[in-house]
């Protein structure tokens, strides 16, 4: 159960930052992303784990001490809260199957960037899903060894709906290949780093057959040519 005193040390950490940060925003602003040498700092540094249960790595923080920390990285550089802050979006690591979960996160500096709106589509097929699609605002792709895209699930060339009428939709990872992407964009008068359109061509999702009819997630995804 997560510990409500847990987060001090990385806020501690975080005001440390500080200088680091600031030292940065002009870079940030012209490049308009994250620099890779401050991303994998923060990432070694626990950033990238804030809500990774501690079964896998993570660190388990209750929601208010997460944003006590985005609060203070914020202090030094919005932009840099906003990609740690889209990078610990692991609601989805409890509804992945445990191999599969402790795969991703096995490398405790991990990147995640996600989109959550439904741009994609994910056809049904034997193995799982075939995804293809293009996903705007998706904050820190260029950084990510793994991505979570949102897509509209199809059966047969028609969308799939729930019971209640409204379409299923199910959230896929995706190792990324070298992307197409748009320019950044800007958010609230401030630029936003790797804020851009993803575009994937095709990739295979694979949902374990045990856990395909209940999971409102992706089990395991597999890019493969994505461009």
């Amino acid at each position: 159960m997560p510990d409500p005193v847990a987060g001090a040390p990385l806020l501690e950490t975080a005001c440390a930052f500080r200088p680091r940060i600031l030292a940065e925003r002009e870079r940030i602003e012209n490049g308009r992303r994250l620099p890779h040498d401050l991303a994998q700092e923060l990432a070694a540094a626990g950033f990238f784990r804030i809500f990774v249960p501690e079964a896998y790595g993570g660190l388990d923080l209750e929601p208010m001490a997460a944003l006590e920390v985005y609060e203070e990285l914020a202090r030094a550089d919005a932009s840099v809260a906003w990609c740690v802050w889209n990078g610990n979006t692991h609601w989805t690591t409890i509804q992945l199957a445990p191999e599969v979960a402790g795969a991703i996160h096995a490398d405790p500096h991990v990147i995640i960037a996600n989109s959550t709106r439904a741009s994609g589509k994910a056809e049904v097929v034997d193995s799982g899903y075939r995804v293809t699609g293009r996903w705007a605002l998706v904050s820190g792709c260029q950084l990510a060894a793994w991505m979570i895209l949102l897509c509209t699930v199809h059966e047969d060339g028609k969308p799939r709906p729930l019971r209640s009428r409204r379409l299923r939709t199910d959230s896929c990872f995706a190792r990324p290949r070298p992307a197409r992407s748009s320019t950044p964009g800007r958010s609230a008068g401030c630029a936003v780093p790797a804020a851009m359109t993803w575009r994937c061509a095709i990739f295979l999702c694979q949902v374990p057959t045990r856990r395909r009819r209940r999971t409102r997630s992706c089990c395991q995804a597999r890019a493969i040519g994505c461009h």
